[in-house]
Formats: C-alpha cells, structure tokens, sequence
C-alpha cells in the first residue's frame, strides 16, 4: 500500500489513486459505468473526488474527467472547463452537481440547481478560493484564504449554468 496516494469510496465501490497517477475501482461498480476507467485517464490523474456514483478527476494538465453515472447534469461541463481554457486546482462531486477551481480562484459550478446548489455564497466576490469541498447529496464550501480580483467570471458562469439547467 505504499504506492497509494488516496482512497475513495462511493455507495458501492471502492477506489484507490496511486503515486503513478492510476486509478484503480472494484465493488458494484456495473450499473454506475465505474468499471470502465478510460485508457486516456489513466496515468494521468493527479486528483480525484469521489460521490455516491461518480468520481471527478483532476488531469495532469489541469483539465477533468468524470466517470461514473452518465446522462446527469454533471455531463453539462462549463466551456472554459471543457475547452481547457482554465486550469482546474481542486474539485469536489454530490450526486447531482459538480464544484471547480481553477489555478487564479475562480469557482465553477455545473449540474442540477435543485435547493440553489449552483448559488456561490455571498461575500467571496474579494476572495481567492482555493479548495472546494460538496457533502454528499449538496452542499458545496469553497474556502478562502486571500483577496484577489472579483470572480465576476465564475458568478457570470453560475448565472448563465443556472438559467441552463433550470429551462
């Protein structure tokens, strides 16, 4: 177990992240699509988030990976995220949403907006987050540690994703 680096767990899989960044998934993973790791993912993995039925990954060059459930809203990635216009820090997965930060401080969120899960909370527009943490179902905390530019990017984003996925 040396060469492990984190450990995750889902409602009914278990998974483990080496020191040569692969991923390795067992338990009922069939229904979820867990069994299947893409070859393109792996060796490449510097971070992963676990949620019930998906697991989020964070990539060598700063882009994500998500495996697991398919045809959800997390499939719905923002554009600077999915067309790696952005670098991608730290994430954290619920089952129904999704919460990124990126390398200046700015927070996307994507999925379902069910209980107001892409609203940021007030009073972070003068911050710089610099991780992210989701509870099980909803719920996300970024944190922040020091003042930088307004995140009016990733609150123009939450607006835009939410008016998206609520249509």
């Amino acid at each position: 177990l040396e060469n492990v680096v984190d450990i995750l767990a889902g409602d009914q899989y278990s998974a483990i992240l080496t020191n040569k960044n692969i991923i390795h998934v067992w338990g009922t993973t069939f229904a979820t699509g867990l069994d299947i790791v893409p070859s393109a993912f792996q060796g490449r993995i510097v971070k992963a988030a676990q949620a019930p039925y998906n697991i989020l990954l964070i990539l060598d060059d700063g882009s994500i990976g998500i495996m697991g459930e398919r045809q959800t809203a997390l499939d719905r990635i923002p554009a600077p995220i999915a067309n790696k216009d952005v670098k991608i820090v730290d994430a954290a997965v619920t089952v129904r949403t999704a919460v990124a930060v990126d390398s200046v401080g700015q927070v996307y969120v994507w999925g379902e907006n069910e209980f107001g899960l892409l609203t940021l909370p007030e009073g972070i527009e003068n911050e710089k987050i610099v991780s992210v943490e989701a509870g099980r179902a909803h719920g996300q905390k970024p944190l922040a540690t020091y003042p930088t530019r307004s995140p009016a990017r990733a609150r123009f984003l939450e607006k835009e994703l939410t008016t998206t996925l609520c249509s």
